[in-house]
């Protein structure tokens, strides 16, 4: 990768400016080409001022040679010209549809990186609130595991019994269950 040149406060791209002198050199040469059409046919006309008429047929011949040359390359560069201004409008077109889809690329993955962040949210919550009861039903059955070896030491009714085993049995399904 090419570093960029740093003039001034300014950093150009050596691989753009390349280009852009490439395309300012075509130009230039055209532009050479055009002038030197045009004092070929200036030279042509001052040495027609100064020529007798035997060599007026010749040099009118030559003259005419020349114009058609400066009109051919006036021609070339014209539609050259055009050319170029019809690629600058299409790049100009698909840089703005590339800045639009590129715009709506960065709005979409900031909005995509919004919403993974609250479904986070959303999970840590689930899990932190199944974890509470999870632990509160473990306190339950903790409390109901004391009842029950309490009930035993004072011998109470199996019945009793019963309906504490039943309500133990009921907090370790529900343990299973958000687990």
């Amino acid at each position: 990768m090419s570093l960029p040149l740093e003039i001034d406060d300014q950093l150009i791209d050596r691989t753009k400016s390349s280009l852009y002198l490439y395309y300012i050199a075509r130009a230039t040469h055209k532009v050479i080409q055009r002038e030197i059409a045009h004092k070929k046919v200036q030279l042509s006309i001052q040495q027609l001022k100064k020529i007798s008429t035997k060599d007026l047929r010749k040099n009118l011949e030559e003259l005419e040679g020349h114009i058609t040359e400066a009109i051919h390359r006036e021609k070339q560069i014209q539609t050259h010209q055009q050319g170029e201004e019809d690629v600058h409008g299409e790049l100009k077109h698909k840089i703005t549809r590339l800045e639009s889809k590129l715009t709506k690329y960065l709005e979409t993955q900031e909005a995509r990186k919004t919403r993974v962040i609250e479904l986070e949210d959303k999970i840590k919550q689930k899990f932190e609130s199944k974890r509470e009861k999870i632990a509160l039903v473990k306190e339950d059955l903790r409390k109901l595991l004391k009842l029950y070896q309490h009930a035993k030491k004072t011998k109470a009714d199996t019945s009793q019994l019963l309906k504490i085993a039943q309500r133990m049995e009921q907090a370790r399904n529900r343990i299973a269950v958000l687990r």
